[in-house]
């Protein structure tokens, strides 16, 4: 197949996570059910069980369940944090909502295409002016966010966390399924300096010795959903830093700060303060996401 065939496929394909089919139940983790609540009995059975299940989260599924299947999601909150699960309503409700989820997702992906201009190819060799847009972009995300209150405002740029799937440029963007340029890690050095560091999640095929070659702090997180594949390397990658601090709590994450060949290296190791609660959404804005697409 010809790359210029190939290019056109590209330009009219674009990619959709599957939770975004399915109002944002991780299919991949089957942890949706259909929970039967025809009888009363069902429905007392079914609050009893996630009483004990979801100590830490339970809250009763409503009385206007009574007498109708739902759609559950359920899943563990890991180790001794107990449970939790989140009704996503009738099998015509869940629909309903799984209609909203894909438009507004749908949505996303054309504001974003109307965004793009941002990291032109233009851009990728103009570092000062592609700082500036980039402050500009946080800016304006920051101030369209439902989350913005009249005393929280974007005035300066602490760090960049630049994401890569692979050390290869080519590899990389391969990987992250995008049409549009991506800056590359030397092109952003030229202005983020010291403020830039390199975003990488552990999976099976990640090698640390792969990006000491950009001389650049290292921020790394777990494969998610995990696999044992990723554990036993998630695993094998801490044994080979040297952990210097492995008390550093920051917004409920607890993250290892340590050295590899001289290269800083932070690791973020999740939030094990975790307390699901059903539809309950994070109270602060923390980080700016500027859309890759």
């Amino acid at each position: 197949m010809n790359n210029e065939l190939t290019n056109r496929w590209e330009s009219i394909t674009k990619n959709i996570p599957t939770y975004m089919l399915c109002d944002e139940i991780g299919l991949d983790t089957e942890s949706a059910y259909l929970l039967d609540l025809t009888t009363e009995e069902n429905f007392q059975t079914a609050n009893e069980y996630l009483e004990e299940a979801c100590f830490k989260d339970y809250i009763p599924i409503p009385e206007q369940y009574i007498g109708k299947k739902v759609i559950m999601e359920y899943d563990t909150n890991g180790g001794s944090c107990g449970d939790w699960f989140r009704i996503h309503g009738t099998v015509d409700e869940y629909l309903e909502n799984t209609r909203k989820t894909l438009t507004d997702y749908i949505h996303e992906l054309e504001e974003a295409e109307r965004k793009a201009h941002i990291l032109t190819e233009a851009d990728a060799h103009d570092p000062i002016s592609l700082s500036d847009k980039i402050h500009e972009q946080a800016v304006q995300e920051v101030g369209e966010t439902e989350y913005k209150n009249d005393h929280y405002h974007v005035s300066n740029i602490r760090y960049i966390n630049l994401h890569r799937n692979s050390p290869d440029d080519k590899k990389n963007k391969e990987l992250f399924c995008c049409q549009a340029p991506i800056i590359s890690v030397d092109h952003l050095k030229e202005f983020a300096k010291e403020k830039l560091c390199l975003r990488v999640t552990i999976d099976q095929n990640f090698e640390l010795d792969e990006y000491l070659k950009f001389d650049v702090p290292l921020y790394l997180n777990h494969l998610l959903p995990r696999t044992k594949a990723s554990d036993e390397k998630f695993e094998k990658v801490l044994s080979e830093i040297d952990i210097k601090e492995n008390d550093d709590i920051r917004r409920r994450n607890k993250y290892l700060n340590g050295v590899y060949n001289g290269i800083p290296v932070r690791i973020c190791m999740g939030d094990q303060l975790a307390e699901h609660i059903p539809d309950r959404y994070p109270m602060w804005l923390n980080v700016v996401i500027i859309p890759r697409r």
